[in-house]
């Protein structure tokens, strides 16, 4: 069995994530490529179980607990992993400009995952807030869902 990188949130926590304003600005990723099929990684625990190997392998440090999202691309997306800024540039290691997201919670069958990303672009719309860019933190590994029975996922939108 691979290990689990669940951030273990409550429930009061992860509600807590609804709707929510975040400023990323000057956060620090190392970032992989990764296959995707309709906004969903392909294996996303072993990208992530071999990204968090490659990680320690160069010597970053992840920050606790980690930010492991998904950067949406329809047939290639970004495997993203919080880190210590390290010194120096590396390949792979982004930080963040100004960027500001705003968080929905979708509490659901991963394969609905792609169907909350619509109804919160259009709840966005309604509101004329303008974005262009989803990242997804799926909390809940496949071991973790057959202990709760719960997919939990918080989508970011990257406002212009």
């Amino acid at each position: 069995m691979m290990k689990c990188f669940c951030p273990g949130m409550t429930e009061e926590e992860f509600m807590n994530w609804d709707m929510q304003e975040n400023d990323w600005t000057g956060k620090t990723f190392y970032q992989v490529k990764v296959p995707m099929i309709s906004h969903f990684p392909v294996a996303p625990e072993l990208k992530i179980f071999r990204v968090m190997a490659e990680i320690e392998g160069k010597g970053f440090r992840t920050v606790a607990p980690p930010l492991i999202v998904f950067n949406d691309g329809m047939l290639v997306g970004s495997l993203m992993v919080e880190i210590v800024s390290p010194d120096g540039k590396y390949a792979n290691v982004v930080t963040m400009g100004p960027t500001r997201m705003i968080s929905k919670v979708y509490t659901g069958p991963r394969h609905l995952v792609p169907k909350a990303l619509k109804e919160f672009d259009r709840l966005l719309m309604s509101r004329k807030i303008i974005t262009n860019d989803y990242y997804f933190w799926f909390l809940t590994c496949k071991n973790c869902n057959k202990r709760s029975k719960e997919n939990k996922t918080i989508i970011f939108a990257k406002v212009l």
